[in-house]
């Protein structure tokens, strides 16, 4: 947990190492399976997947609107943990416009 907070911060201070530095990237095109926010962070499982994945909104601000049954694609480093960290994240059928105007 502590190291998340590490990586979080580092992300959100803009000073996060680039991970296609430092290994492979993996592109999943998936659904949610299940999704559960814990403070600033959003974990998620998808389908055929192992693990978890995870990550803040100062990924994508997509990630809010993430739920069980949504078409996703996760970016994540390559590799064979079971907790992978989210380095990018997008809804592809996701349109702003049908958000609504903000109140």
């Amino acid at each position: 947990m502590a190291l998340r907070n590490y990586q979080n911060a580092l992300i959100s201070s803009g000073q996060g190492v680039r991970v296609d530095d430092l290994t492979s990237q993996l592109r999943i095109d998936a659904v949610v399976v299940d999704f559960i926010q814990v403070g600033d962070t959003f974990y998620l499982r998808l389908e055929g997947e192992e693990g978890e994945f995870y990550g803040t909104s100062d990924i994508s601000p997509e990630l809010k609107w993430a739920r069980p049954g949504i078409r996703v694609v996760a970016i994540v480093q390559q590799g064979e943990l079971r907790s992978k960290q989210l380095y990018g994240f997008d809804i592809p059928a996701l349109d702003v416009s049908e958000l609504g105007n903000p109140q």
